[in-house]
């Protein structure tokens, strides 16, 4: 490849093409040879028209440009923390890179992303890997888990190893939606998923809603009560239309999210919020319930609290 050095270059222009790099999310160097193939391919004859772009390098460009939008939404969801470095040199250094210099060529499309780069931007940052590689589904993975609550709040690992995030939905078009997030202590690995269609925690709840929120209050109340699980509400926007838009934290950010005691208190078999209200046999049956499989000698007062 040709290299060219440029002397003189003044202040102001070195000062935009910066500006324009990190709105582009690239390099000074790469926006300075992007603006270069634009003014060349402007002094192309009008008649000579560009060589139709092949399959492979549509891939390229529209994968380096999902992984772009990717970066962009981790800095608006605050993914990052406060005062860190999170310009692409660096992410490239979290994800494990030894130069940045492969991931800028992805996202500028000069370069085909390997299945290993995606993969571990996928671990990294929570974000579908399906979505990085095709654009299928949501940026970020969250999966329905109606009536499925031992496999994804247990599975294979410890429940005591866990850490659960309850976070209900309140206000705008996903008003009552239950999000679900276990963070594991041994690996941090996250997973995201969500309670919609067999109940909804709001005032309008029927007949059928309110018996499979008794099956999800038993469940946690006998089988994960000495797992961590912390719960909030979030205030929601009627722009919000699909949860997958969003990285987990972006939902737990405390502007949004506010601790809640509304799962203590149905564990207790109270129903301050009035969601079971109309059904009080619910609510005598989770109030027989003990907490956990435990022994006579062992108290049953709940170990679960919101967070301080």
């Amino acid at each position: 490849m040709a290299r060219i050095t440029i002397r003189n270059l003044p202040d102001p222009v070195h000062q935009l093409l910066s500006e324009a790099a990190a709105a582009h999310h690239r390099s000074t160097e790469a926006e300075i040879r992007f603006a270069l193939q634009q003014y060349a391919a402007s002094l192309q004859p009008a008649s000579s028209a560009p060589a139709p772009e092949s399959t492979c390098q549509r891939w390229q460009r529209q994968t380096g440009q999902r992984i772009a939008q990717l970066f962009v939404r981790l800095r608006q969801d605050e993914v990052f923390a406060p005062g860190g470095r999170h310009d692409v040199p660096h992410l490239a250094r979290t994800i494990g890179e030894a130069s940045p210099a492969y991931l800028l060529d992805c996202i500028d499309g000069r370069a085909a992303a390997s299945f290993d780069l995606l993969r571990r931007i996928s671990q990294r940052f929570n974000c579908a890997e399906s979505w990085l590689l095709s654009g299928a589904g949501t940026m970020f993975p969250w999966e329905s888990i109606e009536g499925r609550y031992a496999v994804f709040f247990l599975g294979e690992r410890n429940s005591e190893q866990g850490h659960i995030r309850l976070i209900r939905i309140r206000g705008g078009r996903l008003d009552g939606m239950l999000l679900c997030i276990r963070q594991d202590n041994e690996d941090q690995h996250v997973a995201c998923g969500y309670i919609r269609q067999q109940f909804r925690l709001r005032a309008d709840i029927n007949a059928e809603e309110a018996e499979h929120l008794y099956r999800f209050i038993k469940f946690l109340k006998t089988e994960c009560a000495r797992g961590q699980i912390e719960t909030y509400d979030f205030t929601a926007s009627e722009n919000l239309t699909d949860v997958g838009d969003h990285h987990p934290l972006w939902f737990m950010a405390p502007s949004r999210a506010q601790p809640a005691e509304w799962l203590n208190a149905l564990l207790r078999g109270d129903d301050a919020a009035g969601w079971l209200s109309g059904f009080p046999d619910w609510l005598e049956k989770i109030r027989a319930l003990p907490f956990g499989y435990s022994n006579e000698d062992e108290s049953e007062e709940s170990p679960w609290s919101a967070i301080d």
